[in-house]
């Protein structure tokens, strides 16, 4: 009987630890995440298709030059679905460097699809 009284108030410490405290953080820190991407910069999420994509390794060729871009935050390439997507900050890049860099790797860059 007492063993379960110790399982029920730790559940019970534990929920309420996630109700109190998740919820603040979360909270807080969406609040100050949009106001930071709103005000000071013009990051969007960008998808380019890639032909010549064969396997991992390609993926990862094609991550790390665009990830070398300055104002290209991350990218994240498939060789399945034949695209890479990728977060930028359109203030700093030209969409067309991204292109030429996937082109320079020895694949290629097609339209963008979002």
């Amino acid at each position: 009987m007492l063993k379960l009284i110790r399982i029920k108030a730790i559940l019970l410490f534990f929920i309420l630890g996630i109700v109190v405290f998740g919820c603040q953080n979360t909270t807080n820190n969406s609040t100050s995440n949009e106001t930071s991407l709103t005000s000071t910069s013009a990051k969007v999420y960008k998808s380019v298709a890639v032909e010549g994509m064969t396997c991992g390794g390609c993926e990862k060729t094609v991550q790390g030059a665009l990830t070398a871009i300055d104002g290209v935050d991350s990218a994240f390439a498939s060789h399945v679905d034949k695209q890479v997507r990728i977060l930028v900050d359109t203030s700093k890049v030209n969409l067309q460097d991204i292109q030429q860099a996937i082109n320079d790797k020895g694949y290629t860059a097609g339209d963008f699809i979002k």
